[in-house]
């Protein structure tokens, strides 16, 4: 039987499988879907990295994007969108859509390794990071939960109220960390993503992370877990 390599968003259908289950078999004889799987275990459950690995530069880039903001406090800014005429997803110019295996692997372990190093990251079970509460008291993340809508094979985003929040703001990423699209949710507590939101993602082919944060008085107050997010199947 002719062996076709795992798509991007079948990662995390295929990494949680029993040991034994016919299709990890199949995944782990094969040295690129078994590289593939390895790094997206790595992301969900980091272990140690040797200090000094990375650029310092790329280090501090990457440790005030994941904070949600600059040395002295200035909110970071979307990267400027480059969208196609066809309205494609935005992306930076000099990022492209979709990196190699081994560009991949490195990106998610520098992104671990800043996280862990800046006290960033905290682990949990299951398959989420959670992001740990600054020092000055922030409040508790919002525990989210996202679900398919049947009815229209969208999705509906949803998480708690945290308080003294006013607004919500919605995040989507590509395996490689950049931006896709944010999405302003006002003071709602759930954002309705429907078909036609989610067709060009789906064909992007890529593993999505989310995350949602939270604004009080337009400080970002608290951040929610980066979490994969599953795409409902096409109609």
């Amino acid at each position: 039987m002719t062996h076709t390599c795992l798509r991007n968003e079948e990662l995390s259908r295929v990494a949680f499988r029993a040991e034994g289950d016919p299709l990890r078999l199949e995944a782990e004889a094969c040295a690129r879907c078994r590289s593939r799987l390895a790094a997206y275990h790595e992301f969900l459950h980091p272990s140690a990295l040797p200090a000094g690995a990375l650029p310092d530069e790329a280090d501090e880039l990457l440790a005030a994007r994941l904070a949600g903001a600059i040395p002295g406090g200035e909110q970071v800014r979307p990267f400027e969108r480059h969208g196609s005429a066809s309205g494609g997803a935005a992306r930076r110019p000099w990022m492209p859509r979709l990196l190699p295996p081994a560009l991949t692997a490195a990106a998610l372990l520098v992104m671990i390794w800043v996280g862990r190093e800046a006290g960033v990251f905290d682990r949990r079970g299951g398959d989420e990071i959670l992001l740990r509460e600054e020092a000055s008291g922030a409040p508790a993340t919002p525990e989210l939960d996202a679900r398919v809508v049947e009815a229209d094979a969208g999705l509906r985003l949803s998480w708690s109220a945290v308080a003294g929040a006013d607004r919500y703001e919605v995040d989507l990423h590509g395996e490689d960390f950049r931006e896709i699209e944010r999405f302003d949710a006002g003071s709602e507590l759930s954002l309705a993503l429907p078909a036609g939101k989610t067709a060009p993602l789906r064909a992007s082919g890529e593993i999505l992370l989310w995350r949602v944060t939270a604004y009080g008085g337009g400080d970002a107050i608290a951040q929610s877990r980066i979490r994969p997010l599953e795409l409902p199947p096409a109609p």
